[in-house]
């Protein structure tokens, strides 16, 4: 053999090596994510991605220790491993979208291809027939999962998404070459040969930096993510109305403030607080008291455009802030508001219950919101003095001399 063949051959990459490189990627994976999973049991995304890689894994070990081109006991169970771990990745990326399983169709994919490259094995097809088989499988796979991540970005943007989508579709497009390049070579006389080829090292190797990517920006990575969205949410969101919490306000409402002052619109700030809810809890109990603050968040949201901010102030009072909106225009909404809660009526254990809401209302002056909310919340207890179920709004000054809407409260119950 001469220099420039060996030097040739020096550039090949060693394919059984790649194929154990390969294997401790796949294990590695398999046990980050498990270890993940075992602290968050409910991604059951994560448990399968660990069982995807470890099914994975196996197959390729089996592949790499009875060579290249094992014989058909070996090579059947190795490949349909292989790609039961594809099968399942891309399953586990249906799961992270909150897809229903499907277990059935698992069981019925990875038989149906046991079947079919079991057959091309025992008819005699020849090894370049059967790669071609494995990485059409293999190729499809990928590409069904990068496509599910992609879906998914749709309805919740993760940053590990790009990536995760990105190193499927590589590997889709690997297998798409290596399956062609084992469909249109010539027949190369011995099953050994064609893996002495150099493309076949090199589709293996781009295998493998997928493999290591995916194990560094794997499902675990975007679980996480997930996680860490779920807790940002939480801290600035109300748990029972879903609506945002005064933590929340205080850092929404300062930007909305900022932007109305420096832009000279309007801004109206709306406080309000249910009526006798101590009542509606000693008669109903805290179940009702729940139900009555779901049905004030839900009749709010109905009256509020979606360009203006609510929030739960805490307990039963509430605040909304009304982007474009002047004192007159604030006022109206907030009657709207008012008369809408006073003809709602909830039954509970056979009971009506009703309630009704004090508003105060008050503009914003210059960028101070929390003038503007002290202002809106002594207009409200004003409202309170003077008989409930009414709107009262703060006038332009310190002071709170303003018009009030609405008649006395109703009963409570009927």
């Amino acid at each position: 053999m001469g220099i420039k063949d060996r030097a040739a051959r020096g550039m090949q990459f060693d394919v059984q090596t790649l194929y154990f490189t390969n294997v401790a990627v796949l294990f590695i994976t398999a046990i980050m994510a498990l270890l993940y999973w075992l602290q968050h049991r409910d991604q059951v995304a994560v448990r399968i991605w660990a069982l995807a890689t470890a099914v994975g894994g196996a197959g390729t070990l089996v592949l790499g220790l009875f060579g290249p081109v094992p014989t058909i006991d070996p090579g059947i169970v190795g490949n349909t491993l292989v790609v039961a771990g594809f099968i399942l990745a891309w399953e586990s990326m249906r799961r992270f979208n909150s897809r229903p399983a499907a277990n059935g169709r698992i069981i019925g994919l990875i038989v149906g291809f046991l079947v079919v490259f079991g057959a091309a094995w025992l008819l005699g097809a020849e090894v370049r027939g059967r790669v071609t088989i494995g990485s059409l499988t293999l190729a499809a796979c990928a590409f069904l999962a990068a496509r599910e991540i992609a879906f998914g970005g749709k309805q919740e943007p993760l940053s590990g998404r790009t990536s995760m989508g990105v190193i499927f579709a590589i590997v889709s497009l690997d297998m798409l070459i290596r399956a062609a390049y084992a469909a249109f070579e010539p027949p190369s006389g011995r099953d050994l040969a064609f893996f002495e080829d150099p493309i076949q090292g090199h589709t293996l190797f781009a295998m493998t930096i997928g493999l290591v990517c995916l194990s560094i920006s794997g499902l675990s990575t975007m679980a996480n993510e997930r996680l860490l969205h779920r807790y940002e949410r939480l801290a600035l969101t109300d748990e029972l109305t879903d609506l945002p919490n005064r933590r929340s306000l205080l850092e929404q409402g300062e930007r909305l403030a900022k932007r109305a002052a420096l832009g000279g619109r309007p801004l109206a700030v709306l406080v309000m607080d249910l009526d006798h809810f101590g009542g509606l809890n000693e008669r109903f109990g805290h179940a009702g008291g729940d139900r009555a603050l779901l049905a004030f968040a839900s009749a709010l949201r109905g009256q509020i455009r979606t360009t203006d901010f609510v929030a739960r102030h805490g307990g039963e009072e509430f605040c909304a802030l009304l982007v474009d909106t002047d004192i007159a225009a604030a006022g109206k909404i907030a009657e709207r508001l008012r008369a809408t809660v006073a003809g709602l009526s909830i039954e509970m254990n056979g009971r009506l219950m009703t309630f009704t809401v004090s508003i105060g209302v008050a503009s914003l002056q210059g960028s101070d919101l929390d003038a503007a909310i002290d202002r809106a919340d002594a207009a409200l207890y004003r409202a309170k003095r003077e008989g409930r179920n009414r709107v009262a709004i703060a006038a332009n000054g310190a002071g709170t001399d303003s018009a009030e809407r609405g008649p006395p409260g109703p009963p409570h119950e009927a």
